[in-house]
């Protein structure tokens, strides 16, 4: 009986079978939730990323189709990359159930079969406001590629006006050992939620978009500006940036990202 709960405690797919059922029962049970959507929305993006040197450009696409109701939101997103002269899709549920006035969650679970993205990807962070307009948050993702890698984050972020401000810190583990890397944004608001213009900025050994799974360890940084804007009930979104990437030996991948999106509401 000893050995057999060693062997169990040693199984190196244990965390990434937890995170599966904690994923898929938190979706489930917000899917069934009685309250009916009030507002359902569709968007689709397109990215564009150019580099220096001869890497061809990387290209996304995403589709997805979110519900929105007193207690809270869901989407279902699509993605389609082009990365390394190599396609693959991306299939991923992510909610945002709320728990009272004061407390919400973030919960997702996506896959792909593709060999430029992660083949498993989960996340759950929990969000609670202070007083004084102050949010904290704290939770993990769990990367799965041809090693598993599990990033520990949390952020504290404050409204004060028209502006509200956020830095969070990443801690990796996996395959790669213990990185680090940070993340600021910062967005000034408009007339409604919605509308805004921002600035964000990461740098550290954690990429910006997580479905570069295998470039965990890679030192880079990025910047860019972002707003959205919606107009009765068409929202429009865009964002425009700068990266850089240390390959080792003094050379550095640097490349211009542009993004577009246009959704609706009903």
């Amino acid at each position: 009986m000893t050995l057999t709960v060693t062997r169990r405690m040693n199984d190196p797919d244990q965390p990434a079978r937890y995170w599966r059922i904690v994923g898929v029962a938190a979706i489930v049970a917000f899917l069934g939730m009685a309250s009916a959507f009030a507002q359902v929305s569709i968007f689709g993006g397109l990215e564009y990323e150019r580099f220096n040197g001869d890497l061809s450009p990387w290209k996304l696409a995403t589709f997805e189709l979110t519900g929105k109701s007193d207690r809270g939101t869901i989407t279902g997103r699509v993605m389609e990359a082009r990365r390394f002269d190599t396609s693959g899709t991306q299939v991923e549920v992510e909610a945002y159930p709320r728990f009272g006035k004061t407390t919400y969650a973030y919960l997702n679970a996506g896959g792909s079969n593709s060999t430029i993205l992660a083949h498993r990807r989960y996340a759950a962070e929990l969000f609670h406001t202070l007083p004084g307009a102050w949010e904290l948050s704290a939770g993990a993702r769990r990367i799965e590629f041809t090693s598993s890698s599990t990033i520990y984050t949390a952020s504290v972020g404050r409204y004060w006006g028209n502006y509200w401000a956020a830095l969070r810190p990443y801690v990796t583990e996996g395959g790669a050992g213990t990185l680090k890397s940070a993340s600021f944004v910062m967005r000034r608001y408009f007339a409604t939620g919605d509308d805004y213009i921002g600035v964000d900025a990461l740098a550290g050994q954690t990429p910006r978009d997580p479905l570069i799974a295998r470039e965990l360890g890679l030192a880079r940084w990025s910047a860019g500006v972002q707003t959205q804007r919606l107009f009765g009930a068409i929202l429009l979104r865009g964002r425009i940036g700068m990266e850089s990437i240390d390959l080792g030996s003094g050379a550095a991948r640097r490349g211009t990202i542009a993004t577009v999106g246009l959704g609706r509401r009903f």
